[in-house]
This record gives C-alpha cells, sequence and structure tokens, in this order.
C-alpha cells in the first residue's frame, strides 16, 4: 500500500469519492484501498484480444455492453469496489459513468505476483454481485482459464485448457476460442514456432 491508500475512507461510498481524485487506479476490499500495479505487454494483449472477441460477438445483440479495465464494479454485499481487465453487462447502455454494479462475466487475467488469497478474496466479493453469473480467470503464461459458473444450487468450478479449447457463455450467448484470446501472446508464439 502506498502512502495515499493511507487516507482512503474505510467505506465504499467514501472510496469511490476519493478514488476518483487520485492519479492512480485503486481497488477497494478487505477493508483498504489497494493500488493496482502495472501489467505485463502479455497481460494487455490477452485482456485486449478478450475485449475485441467479445465486442464483435457482441454487437448485434441487444443490451449487451463489454467494457476494458478502466470501468469499475461495486460489490456493495461484499464491500468491494474492483477493476476486472474486461466485464460484460447487461442493460441500459453507460454513457458518463464510471462504475457498474451489475456486471453478468467478468475476465481478470492472472499476473504471476497475483497472490492466490487476493485472487480468493476477489472471486468471492464479485459472486456477491446479484447479477454476476460467471467469473473467469484467465492464465498469463499457458493457455487455461478457471471459470465459476452460478448454478441453480451455488457456485461451480471448471476449468478449460489448451489452444484448441472453446470458452461458451451461454449467459451472453458467446463462443470464444482461446486461440483467439491468446493470440500474439508471447508463449503462444512459441507454440507457433515449434
Amino acid at each position: 500500500m502506498n502512502a495515499a491508500a493511507h487516507d482512503a475512507p474505510d467505506e465504499i461510498d467514501g472510496f469511490l469519492a476519493w478514488e476518483g481524485l487520485q492519479a492512480e487506479r485503486y481497488e477497494y476490499w478487505g477493508g483498504e484501498a489497494r493500488l493496482l500495479p502495472g501489467r505485463s505487454a502479455d497481460h494487455e494483449r490477452i485482456a485486449l484480444n478478450l475485449y475485441l472477441g467479445l465486442r464483435a460477438r457482441l454487437r448485434t445483440k441487444s443490451r449487451r455492453d463489454v467494457h476494458r479495465a478502466n470501468l469499475k464494479i461495486v460489490a456493495r454485499r461484499a464491500g468491494a469496489v474492483l477493476y476486472p481487465d474486461v466485464l460484460v453487462r447487461c442493460g441500459p447502455l453507460l454513457r458518463e459513468e464510471r462504475l457498474a454494479e451489475d456486471p453478468v462475466v467478468v475476465f481478470t487475467v492472472l499476473a504471476e505476483t497475483d497472490r492466490p488469497a487476493d485472487r480468493a478474496v476477489r472471486r468471492r466479493a464479485c459472486q456477491r454481485i446479484e447479477t454476476m453469473r460467471t467469473i473467469v480467470h484467465v492464465a498469463e503464461t499457458m493457455p487455461r482459464l478457471e471459470l465459476w459458473r452460478r448454478g441453480r444450487t451455488g457456485w461451480a468450478a471448471e476449468q478449460i485448457e489448451g489452444m484448441a479449447a472453446l470458452l461458451d457463455l451461454p449467459e451472453i450467448k458467446v463462443k470464444l476460442p482461446l486461440v483467439e484470446i491468446y493470440e500474439a501472446v508471447g508463449f503462444a508464439r512459441a507454440l507457433v514456432a515449434e
């Protein structure tokens, strides 16, 4: 935590007002503000590939909106404010807002520096958002996705691996090949060269 985070309010509405005045981006969970670290070029490529793939497929579907990491989500019941790498929401288009409280699917690209305990806290916060249907953790160094889907009896985990695999998101009526998600990423370029 840096010095600015020590001045952050310890409740969501106060944090949202405070964070809007900061030069850096912060998330809020576990009762404290956390400065978002910089990310690698591969992290950015994966996030952009996800965004472009989803945007192309959702363009013709009414009431589906895809966003990159500048739109934060608010999980009020969990006391958290998060910046997923990509999110999809269903509903009226947002205009001036910088936050969404109604995501349906969120994607987080996992950096090697992300601690598993922090990932779990962020995932549990997302699971408490009423509209959330699927949470996707995208590995940065190999073709692997970890998903949590909300079902009738709760959340179920699943894993998808391999460049030939397909991510099926019936919640938003989209299928996305992993080869597209990992296009131009370092390890994927190495696989193609072999």
